[in-house]
Parts: structure tokens; sequence; C-alpha cells
């Protein structure tokens, strides 16, 4: 019996010792692909993943704004990502997908990629950028294998 408590007492020490070391927090990016390129959007920001569907073109809209479609009853603009951050235009792909966005202070809306790759899960925090043509929308680099994915905003 006083064998057995002294197990149960070990047991509960080791317990104690690994509460108090840091607990490494994981991230979780859903990672995508603009012109061969790894970008990023952290998970919690991504409603969902929607193939490609007819884009109703709006007149007069800006150049990266492709135009609204109608998910679920719900109008939503979708942007392409590729002329927001100045990269080459390209017409999708059958791989392309809408990834649906939302944010509290700006709504939801859809964002037009190449095709998405997986569910990055990270426990680095994002390296800071230079200063680039992109701008704000860059939050920074995460390293991933041999490459680093560009985080977005």
């Amino acid at each position: 019996m006083a064998e057995l408590q002294r197990g149960w007492q070990e047991l509960a020490r080791g317990a104690l010792r690994g509460a108090e070391s840091p607990a490494v927090a994981l991230r979780e990016y859903l990672c995508f692909e603009l012109a061969g390129a790894p970008f990023a959007l952290p998970v919690e920001d991504v409603r969902e993943i929607s193939r490609l569907r007819p884009i109703a073109r709006l007149p007069r809209a800006p150049e990266d704004l492709l135009g609204v479609i109608s998910l679920r009853g719900k109008v939503l603009c979708v942007f392409d990502l590729r002329r927001r951050l100045g990269l080459p235009a390209e017409a999708p792909g059958r791989s392309a997908r809408i990834a649906i966005v939302s944010d509290p202070e700006r709504g939801t809306a859809g964002l037009l990629v190449d095709r998405v790759r997986e569910v990055l899960r990270s426990a680095t925090a994002p390296l800071r950028p230079a200063a680039s043509a992109q701008g704000a929308a860059v939050v920074g680099l995460l390293p991933s294998g041999r490459e680093f994915v560009t985080l977005l905003d």
C-alpha cells in the first residue's frame, strides 16, 4: 500500500513539474498558393472554403474587386488577392477556390486563391518582414520546412 501511495505521489510531482514549464501554443493557419508562392491566413479568420462559382461583375468596381457571389442567400464581395498584392493576373484554374473570411470590423468577404494547400500548425511566432510593396497586408513570415510562408492580415 505504501508503495502504491509513493507511486501516486511521484506521478503528482511529475505533473506539477510539467505544469511549471511554459506551454507552447500552437497556432493554425490556412496555407494557400498565389502565383506559385505560399501564403497563409489565421484559421480563426476563415469561415469556409468554397469552390469557384459564377461571380457577378460590378460596374466601376475597383480592379481587385472581382464582383459578388450568392452564398446561402447572402451576397458576398469577392476580391482577387493576386491583384490586391500586385502579383501578375491570371485566369483561375481548376484548383482555384474562394476562401470566405470574416472580420468583426470589415465583415465577411471572399478571397480568390489559386490553390488551398493545407492547415499549417506552428508554434513559432511570425517573423516581421521588411517593408514591401504589399504594404500592411503582409503581417509576417512563417517558417515551414524549407520555405517561408507569407502571413496575411
